[in-house]
């Protein structure tokens, strides 16, 4: 090396870093998040009972268990003490 030659700059025998983000990081658009609000409504239910001689025939036909059926009654329980059968019909409240 001659003693006239510029002196070299050091560079490191790594990669240089990756460029860095600007500091403080810039903040992006603003986020809007709504929550609706959440209201607990009790629910409430209609019941209906029907009872019907089950020694004289059938207790109850298929097309009066469709007419309930589509009413938006639901047949929850049936009880029957060998003469009478009593049917136990419930459904949403309106």
């Amino acid at each position: 090396m001659s003693p006239l030659a510029p002196p070299r700059a050091h560079q490191p025998p790594y990669p240089p870093y990756p460029p860095q983000p600007p500091y403080p990081p810039q903040p992006g658009p603003p986020t809007v998040r709504v929550n609706p609000p959440l209201v607990y409504v009790e629910p409430t239910f209609e019941y209906r009972q029907l009872s019907r001689d089950i020694t004289s025939g059938p207790p109850l036909s298929d097309a009066e268990l469709e007419e309930l059926g589509k009413a938006g009654w639901e047949l929850v329980s049936t009880v029957s003490d060998g003469r009478t059968a009593h049917f136990y019909f419930m459904r949403a409240g309106r």
